[in-house]
């Protein structure tokens, strides 16, 4: 008999997803694999809905791999919602765990040139991983995330909660500036303009926004805002890809990789 579905949140957020974070690595990993089974148990069309999709974007994957990819998809995002517990883990001077990072020069040649430099990311995988090991190698991050406060009419307390828990530990570690969308982005323009580093992700939720730009993406068109490409061309800001390797603690790593120097371009090769 399934629970009703807020009992079965808050059991997730507030007991299941905290227990991970203070376990041992391989006592958390057994908390992973129990969530995943939780999540295809208590939402059955999950994982089926993630299967159609990949198999309509992507024509020539067979059912089996469409199955394999989205338990491999489900597995990263309950991987994600556990790192945020296990960030002090990770946290400088004195991590326990080393996040490598490779394309730093790239990075530092940005800023040796007074450049701002903003990440580009997804919403895929660990994204909060790759701050952490830029953290770690020394250089100061800012980011931009979408509204996590009362305003959004999408997230109820337990998701303000956990999203504000995600934000607030990693802002305390990667010490740059945090701006929500809507709020005032001088603060993004000065500390880019400084040769700052901002994190932006390309599919944060950004409602009411009807000026979009298209690009191509899996043999078809993918609609994002342009804020990133404004910003950019505004404070004449490098763009970088920003990627997260590893599924686990011993083999995760960052990549930076470049992209073209004009805004535009970059944000259609991202």
């Amino acid at each position: 008999m399934m629970m009703p579905a807020a009992w079965v949140k808050w059991l997730r957020y507030r007991l299941l997803l905290p227990l991970g974070g203070v376990l041992s690595h391989s006592v958390a990993a057994r908390v992973i694999a129990a969530l995943v089974r939780w999540d295809k148990y208590h939402q059955p069309g999950l994982q089926l809905g993630l299967q159609a999709n990949m198999q309509r974007v992507l024509p020539l994957m067979n059912a089996a791999e469409a199955e394999q990819h989205a338990q491999q998809y489900l597995y990263r995002l309950v991987r994600e919602q556990v790192d945020v517990y296990q960030m002090w883990r990770y946290a400088p001077p004195q991590p326990q765990i080393a996040i490598p990072v490779q394309g730093l020069d790239q990075l530092q040649r940005a800023r040796d040139a007074g450049q701002g430099v903003i990440l580009v990311m997804a919403h895929y995988n660990r994204p909060i991983m790759l701050a952490i090991g830029l953290a770690q190698a020394g250089f100061e991050i800012g980011m931009v995330t979408m509204r996590i406060d009362a305003s959004n009419p999408e997230l109820d307390a337990l998701d303000r909660h956990y999203l504000q828990k995600k934000v607030n530990d990693l802002q305390a570690i990667i010490g740059g500036p945090w701006v929500m969308q809507s709020d005032d982005f001088r603060t993004v323009y000065r500390y880019l303009s400084q040769a700052g580093i901002v994190i932006i992700l390309l599919d944060a939720f950004q409602p009411n926004v009807r000026a979009k730009a298209c690009y191509p993406f899996l043999g078809g068109q993918l609609h994002l805002a342009r804020g990133i490409e404004r910003i950019a061309q505004r404070t004449q800001s490098r763009l970088l890809y920003g990627v997260v390797h590893g599924q686990h603690s011993h083999d995760l790593s960052g990549e930076l990789r470049p992209l073209p120097p004009e805004p535009t371009e970059a944000l259609h090769q991202a």
